[in-house]
């Protein structure tokens, strides 16, 4: 009967066992939280909008087609593209396409950068589909990578461009820019300055620093893009009140008003112009033929 009771080896060997169980226990639901935590962490922080800040450069990218030389009109538009996401709520990039094929040099807002898949952002997917050069113009960084803001494409060739950062209060979800392009039209050199204006707080102290801006471009220079903002808003009457300022769109289509989407010239002159509404977005793409002034 002796030899069945455990000797002290035996006890001194099951006693390890069942304390190895017991910090298992204890240590895997830790061990699972930190992991919950850390993740949690990693999405928290790559879902923070973060400012892409200044910047500038020379050229364009992509490869301009050949103009003719003696061009006397050059054909301008301004979309609001919503990321390719059409009237309808169904992404369809297609429909932007069509819309923005036939002009010399379009400014586009709301353009998305790719966290995955295609590598391309949408300046450089559009421009490849339409015989265009482009430069993406990204106003905020997502997931560590360059995730939404303006962008142009453009067979007008690009001397220079500089990027700015508008003015956002602190904690604001919403970052936007600024950035003035040196474009060679014809004989001249044309200062294009594109925007995106925020709706809400930010947006009297960011029209207020495209207008100094604008004021402060030699002539010929266009200001296009969405100012958030129809003829209604003080800043921007005052900027329309600005002397030798041309609303394009009003001169070519007659709509002058209930429109947020906008270029002014001073130094050139509309020739012509449309709006196109192909549902490609919640925003109708408006054109202008422009020409020096005589």
């Amino acid at each position: 009967m002796d030899s069945l009771a455990p000797n002290d080896s035996q006890k001194h060997e099951a006693a390890p066992i069942g304390k190895r169980r017991g910090l298992r226990r204890f240590v895997l639901p830790w061990l699972l939280i930190l992991v919950a935590l850390a993740a949690l962490t990693i999405v928290a922080t790559g879902n923070m909008r973060v400012s892409t800040g200044p910047a500038s450069g020379e050229g364009c990218l992509g490869t301009l087609p050949t103009l003719s030389p003696d061009k006397a009109t050059f054909r301008i538009g301004t979309l609001n593209m919503h990321g390719g996401v059409g009237e309808d709520d169904v992404y369809n990039l297609r429909r932007t396409i069509e819309a923005i094929r036939d002009t010399d040099f379009c400014a586009l807002n709301e353009v998305r950068g790719r966290l995955t898949g295609d590598p391309r952002n949408q300046a450089q997917e559009l421009a490849e589909a339409t015989n265009h050069a482009w430069l993406y113009l990204p106003s905020e960084r997502r997931f560590w990578h360059d995730d939404f803001g303006n962008g142009l494409i453009t067979r007008l060739p690009v001397e220079e461009w500089v990027r700015t950062p508008l003015p956002t209060e602190p904690q604001h979800g919403g970052l936007r820019n600024a950035t003035v392009v040196r474009v060679a039209f014809g004989s001249q050199i044309v200062q294009f300055l594109l925007t995106h204006i925020d709706r809400s707080r930010d947006q009297s102290n960011q029209l207020r620093m495209i207008t100094r801006l604008y004021d402060s471009l030699a002539e010929p220079s266009v200001l296009l893009g969405d100012l958030n903002a129809d003829s209604n808003n003080p800043d921007v009457r005052a900027l329309l009140a600005r002397p030798g300022v041309h609303d394009c769109i009003a001169e070519a289509t007659g709509n002058a008003r209930d429109r947020i989407d906008w270029i002014l010239a001073r130094g050139l002159k509309a020739r012509g112009g449309g709006i196109i509404k192909n549902g490609a977005s919640d925003h109708p793409m408006y054109w202008v033929d422009l020409a020096p002034n005589p």
